[in-house]
């Protein structure tokens, strides 16, 4: 992916999340700036996760508990929700069926879907996308032309 230039000259200029660029900035350090950006250090929102992630988060002991014998609406629920490969955590109406899925009496489940949510990434992610990095090359350029 490429960092829009002026963007990213704006970045490492203002500094508006307090990363610390000053030091490297001054110093002409265009691979520290990027190790800076590079930095996996910023709780990231997360949108899309796969369907092996959420179903690594269930408790099986408190699935089998609310669906003896895998009756109940629960399971038929969880089943549309993976088949896609991937589940839009954020989604209110995701949030919605996975917390009927899930009730107040799976508490394990219910914090480990929570925490799918967010993951640790840069702020070149944060900035400019999921996956997002920045390079020395990239820096100079923006920097200088």
């Amino acid at each position: 992916m490429s960092v829009p230039r002026t963007e990213l000259a704006a970045e490492l200029r203002d500094d508006p999340a307090s990363v610390g660029y000053a030091a490297p900035l001054a110093q002409g350090n265009h691979t520290g700036l990027a190790e800076l950006l590079n930095a996996a250090t910023r709780p990231i929102e997360v949108t899309d996760v796969p369907a092996s992630a959420v179903v690594a988060a269930i408790n099986w002991t408190e699935f089998a508990a609310l669906y003896p014998s895998g009756a109940g609406l629960g399971p038929t629920m969880l089943q549309l929700l993976l088949t896609p490969g991937f589940v839009k955590i954020r989604e209110p109406r995701v949030r919605q069926a996975l917390g009927v899925i899930f009730p107040p009496t799976a508490p394990t489940t219910r914090a480990a879907l929570l925490a799918l949510q967010n993951r640790t990434g840069s702020r070149a992610e944060e900035r400019w996308g999921e996956s997002a990095q920045v390079s020395a090359a990239e820096i100079a350029e923006a920097l200088h032309g």
